[in-house]
């Protein structure tokens, strides 16, 4: 989840607005994404949007963001699009909001000056971010590496961080995701050399899993295919209709004659077919997850089909995907990943990646953005090593500046909100926590009626419990626990001035020790107090 404000006296704008991917599956959620309500509360409303790149986990919450939007969103090209389709996905109209930007062009808003500044990632038009303002220029390199790949590098773009160093840099805002890993990373050469090994060798079917908006690795495939003498089938709504939008903006092309229908690949005979599919974090509902439970209404695997996952495993996500390896082994597949082959490399840069990038800028200051705290930390060493200084900040840092210092300043109180499974309701923490609180302990429901003329509950109250520890329960005593319940519930109403909502809440604590007593933990209690 990435997103970022930019404000001066004048003018605050946001850069990137990104889901995340929460490990909470269990409890019904599909994404997290910031909370809006303490956004707004700081910033009331933001001047544009800025957008580095078109992965999810930097423009998937745009569609929530929109209502906090006085103006524009920016992008390249092929970002706006993805955009688009997701605004429109949630029945948002556009209404000419969404500017394209070209690396060759600067705009103005406000008191700040930006530009982008193309970089090599995974997915095309990726941008770095520059912010010139009153105090300095900022840049915010967007997720990044130096990939030597001729289809990739632009030796301009390099020439123009380096000229924008020498007109010097306040801060960078930097791309920490593999700052603990030594060395360069890898190039997508390095890949197809092992995809074309693979797909030559295979005996039957190749089924490839990667992100649906892995756009150069797709291409990659797309070669791998045409020179091994293979169709193309791509399979998941996301893959299928991302290779649309590319392929009609010129970002992906298919040689004519390779792309083939579904009945192809779902013919056990053509061996010569390579099939792009979606589902690579074992996600339930995708492609990859329906074929390997042998539930796709038109794709079964075969014994000799070859699954490769082109893909790194999201952290969190290990479980699922070891689980979708095994259903596939299960029906003969022969699985590769990285442990076997070298079938991914990432898209963010390693060390070496990251110390050219503080080369080329030569910034005063490095914020490392984007990572877990230990490789944000890692960074900051880096950038210690380097001679430059580091500001290590988290989530909800404010990281201040004028024309002699830096600093951190009073933390914003940011907060995570929920989407469920539909991506259609916004689910605020403290339901997370009840949801976790059922999941761990169960729920106990107690009913009782109150007689409105002795104000007293007559008959014991009714217990009904869902998921609770039977083994922790002092099970022989069930009728005990119905009477300590009856007993606190009637020495509650022998005041007078309570009513039944003021009742719950005098007696929850001790109905949660009660509770706790019987069962060995305190299931999540819900009391229903009807009058007759």
């Amino acid at each position: 989840m990435n997103m970022m404000a930019v404000r001066t006296n004048a003018t605050t704008v946001l850069i990137d607005a990104g889901i995340g991917f929460p490990a909470l599956q269990h409890y019904g959620i599909n994404v997290r994404i910031p909370d809006l309500d303490a956004i707004r509360a700081e910033f009331g409303s933001f001047d544009a949007l800025l957008l580095t790149h078109g992965h999810e986990d930097h423009i998937g919450a745009t569609p929530f963001i929109c209502t906090l939007l006085d103006g524009p969103i920016y992008g390249t090209r092929l970002t706006l699009t993805l955009v688009e389709r997701r605004l429109n996905d949630h029945g948002i109209d556009t209404g000419g909001r969404l500017i394209p930007v070209t690396t060759d062009s600067s705009l103005t808003l406000g008191d700040l000056e930006i530009e982008f500044v193309p970089v090599t990632h995974s997915i095309p038009d990726s941008t770095a971010i520059v912010v010139r303002s009153p105090v300095g220029t900022l840049v915010h390199t967007g997720d990044f590496k130096f990939d030597q790949c001729p289809l990739t590098e632009s030796e301009a773009s390099i020439s123009r961080l380096k000229e924008i160093g020498r007109d010097g840099v306040l801060a960078a805002y930097s791309d920490s995701t593999n700052a603990s890993n030594r060395g360069q990373t890898g190039t997508e050469l390095d890949v197809r050399r092992s995809l074309e090994h693979l797909c030559e060798s295979a005996p039957a079917r190749v089924f490839v899993t990667t992100f649906a908006s892995s756009i150069h690795r797709i291409q990659l495939l797309i070669d791998v295919a045409h020179k091994t003498g293979r169709n193309v089938g791509f399979l998941g709504r996301g893959i299928e209709r991302n290779v649309n939008i590319a392929e009609h903006l010129g970002y992906i092309r298919i040689p004519p004659g390779t792309r083939q229908p579904l009945a192809t690949l779902r013919d056990r005979q053509a061996k010569n077919v390579l099939c792009i599919l979606s589902g690579s974090q074992g996600e339930p509902l995708a492609a990859l997850a329906r074929v390997a439970a042998n539930e796709h209404k038109t794709i079964a695997i075969e014994p000799d089909d070859t699954v490769i996952f082109s893909a790194r495993t999201i952290p969190g996500n290990e479980l699922a995907t070891n689980q979708l390896k095994d259903n596939l082994a299960r029906l003969g597949a022969r699985i590769f990943d990285n442990d076997l082959e070298l079938v991914h490399v990432s898209g963010h840069g390693s060390q070496d990646d990251l110390v050219k990038m503080m080369s080329l800028l030569n910034p005063k200051y490095l914020v490392p953005i984007h990572g877990n705290f230990r490789e944000l930390k890692q960074h900051a060493a880096l950038a210690e090593i380097n001679g430059v200084i580091p500001l290590l900040a988290n989530n909800g840092d404010r990281v201040c500046f004028d024309k002699s210092k830096a600093w951190l300043g009073n933390p914003i109180p940011v907060r995570d909100s929920y989407l469920d499974n539909d991506l259609s309701i916004v689910v605020k923490e403290h339901v997370i926590t009840e949801r976790r609180r059922m999941a761990k302990n169960g729920v106990l429901v107690v009913v009782c009626r109150i007689d409105p003329n002795t104000r007293r509950i007559e008959e014991p109250p009714k217990l009904i419990t869902r998921g609770t520890s039977t083994d922790n329960s002092n099970s022989d005593h069930g009728d005990d626990l119905t009477e300590a319940i009856h007993v606190l519930l009637n020495s509650a109403l022998a005041d007078e001035t309570n009513e039944p909502e003021e009742l719950l809440e005098t007696i929850m604590p001790n109905l949660t020790e009660l509770a706790r007593v019987h069962f060995g933990s305190a299931p999540m209690i819900l009391p229903v107090v009807l009058e007759n």
